[in-house]
C-alpha cells in the first residue's frame, strides 16, 4: 500500500530546476542563400521543352492486351523490370508507362494478406526503344548509367520461382 501511495504522488515531488544554458538550445542562425536568377532564354527553353513534350505524349497510344488482368507472357531470357522501379528510373509519366507491354506477376507465397497482389514487369528493351523516342522528340535526356534491378523471365510464366504458369 505505502510503494502504491508513493508511486502516485511521484509527481508531486519538486524537481531541480534546469539552468537557463540547458532549458533552450542554441541553435545555428540559418544564413539567406540567394536564388539563381533564371534567364528569359532559359526559362524559353523550358516552355519549348514543355510544349515538344506534351506534344509527344499526345502522340502515346496505350498498351492493348486481351487478358488485362494477366498481361503478356514474355518469352524465356526476356529481361524484364518492375515496373515503379522503371517509372523512377527512368522518370516516366503514367501516358508513357501505359504504352509498355507487361506481365503481372504474383506476389511470393506467404506474404501478408494485406500486402498480397500483382506486380508488373516490363520489359527492358522496350523501355530503352520508349525512352530513346521521347529523348529524340522531347529532348529529354537518357539516364547515363545502366538500370538496376533487372531480372531474367523464366518462361513460366514469372522472373522468379513461383508456382503460377502463364
Amino acid at each position: 500500500m505505502l510503494n502504491t501511495l508513493s508511486l502516485h504522488m511521484a509527481h508531486m515531488v519538486p524537481q531541480p530546476a534546469l539552468s537557463d544554458a540547458a532549458a533552450e538550445p542554441t541553435w545555428p542562425t540559418p544564413r539567406h542563400v540567394p536564388r539563381r536568377r533564371i534567364t528569359e532564354e532559359e526559362l524559353q527553353q523550358k516552355a519549348e521543352m514543355k510544349q515538344r513534350r506534351k506534344e509527344w505524349e499526345a502522340t502515346l497510344r496505350p498498351f492493348v492486351v486481351s487478358d488485362p488482368e494477366r498481361g503478356v507472357c514474355f518469352p524465356r531470357g526476356t529481361e524484364v523490370m518492375y515496373l515503379g522501379d522503371a517509372m523512377g528510373y527512368f522518370a516516366l509519366s503514367m501516358r508513357e508507362a501505359a504504352t509498355l507491354p507487361y506481365q503481372l506477376l504474383p506476389q511470393r507465397e506467404g506474404t501478408p494478406e494485406r500486402t498480397r497482389g500483382a506486380r508488373a514487369v516490363v520489359p527492358l528493351a522496350s523501355l530503352a526503344v520508349l525512352v530513346q523516342e521521347r529523348a529524340d522528340a522531347a529532348g529529354v535526356p537518357m539516364p547515363a548509367d545502366a538500370p538496376v534491378g533487372v531480372m531474367r523471365c523464366t518462361g513460366t510464366g514469372d522472373a522468379y520461382p513461383c508456382p503460377r504458369k502463364c
